[in-house]
């Protein structure tokens, strides 16, 4: 067993009445003060994993290890309240008969502390979290983004080995959901808490994480840093899912110069493609995207008479481009 704050190995999960695997084999691990996210569409299983690994669901096989505690596998089940995992749910569960100040101190009702050191650690987290001046007020009396912050508060208060965050930001507007990633990221950093979050976004997940597990049927598709998920995508289905990009054949490839990444798979993104006026290739466009900064284009290049590869390109926003045009680019890699 590793020093790992977390490690989830050949976990599975599948329902009686159900013939397929919510979760299939899934492993990671976490370190002491890592941030990551488990990014994937709306049924792939990231929010299953998330509560096995809190306890509110018992695998079908595999293990989970919180430490060098085993928290599900042959030895044992550790109960939901011997974890030590702080969790912030999507609609916050704030308890509405509770002031902000009782709401983060409830999680600490059980705790081994005394009145004095209580207070202290209210007193504490609500200035972390620039909540004092909210300590009397209650739930339905703050901001959604105060909200927020509460649960969050509630969560780390008993200063928990593990905090789990399943769409904490998925109720808020672009803006204060960016805001309030941000500032997490780094209350979690100043605090040396392991941290894992379930999300869909993959901007915020980019922003958010050190490492990212790309979830698909029940499958950790990769498991690794941001930079190795966007520029080596180990599978095809990574490869199509994070960011803008065609995944080429190997015919389509060898037309356009295109090597294979170090999983074999042939990806080329609008980075990739230089818009040029002597371009070695023409493509057709076929759908134009405005993005505010920069616009994203669908192409067709006709590389031979039977080889037609479609292509994401990008251009300044100050290019004027219309459906139907065609346009030369470069590949530069």
């Amino acid at each position: 067993m590793s020093d790992s704050t977390l490690s989830v190995s050949q976990v599975s999960l599948v329902y009686p009445q159900s013939p397929n695997a919510v979760l299939s084999q899934a492993s990671l691990t976490l370190a002491q003060g890592q941030i990551a996210c488990l990014l994937g569409a709306s049924g792939c299983g990231k929010t299953s994993l998330l509560r096995c690994i809190a306890g509110f669901e018992t695998p079908s096989e595999g293990s989970i290890y919180l430490g060098k505690i085993q928290a599900f596998g042959e030895q044992q089940v550790l109960p939901v309240e011997r974890r030590r995992i702080g969790m912030v749910f999507q609609d916050y569960a704030l308890f509405p008969h509770l002031t902000v100040a009782a709401n983060i101190g409830f999680g600490l009702k059980n705790s081994q502390i005394d009145r004095q050191q209580h207070a202290s650690i209210i007193h504490d987290t609500l200035r972390l979290l620039d909540l004092s001046s909210e300590a009397k007020k209650y739930p339905h009396q703050i901001s959604g983004g105060q909200q927020q912050r509460v649960a969050i508060g509630r969560a780390i208060a008993p200063k928990p080995a593990l905090l789990l965050l399943d769409e904490p930001f998925s109720n808020l507007d672009l803006h204060l959901r960016e805001r309030l990633a941000h500032d997490l990221r780094q209350l979690l950093k100043a605090q040396n808490i392991t941290a894992l979050m379930v999300t869909h976004d993959q901007q915020e997940a980019f922003a958010f994480a050190d490492i990212i597990g790309v979830m698909h049927q029940g499958k950790i598709e990769q498991w690794g840093s941001a930079d190795s998920i966007y520029r080596q995508p180990e599978t095809n289905y990574v490869a199509n899912f994070i960011g803008d990009g065609v995944v080429l054949t190997q015919i389509q490839a060898k037309a356009l110069n295109v090597p294979a990444n170090k999983a074999g798979v042939f990806l080329v993104r609008p980075e990739h493609l230089q818009l040029a006026g002597n371009g070695r290739f023409n493509a057709k466009i076929v759908s134009v995207h405005p993005q505010g900064h920069s616009t994203l284009l669908r192409g067709i290049c006709h590389i031979e008479a039977d080889t037609q590869i479609e292509l994401m390109l990008r251009c300044n926003a100050n290019q004027q481009v219309q459906e139907g045009e065609t346009l030369s680019f470069s590949v530069v890699l």
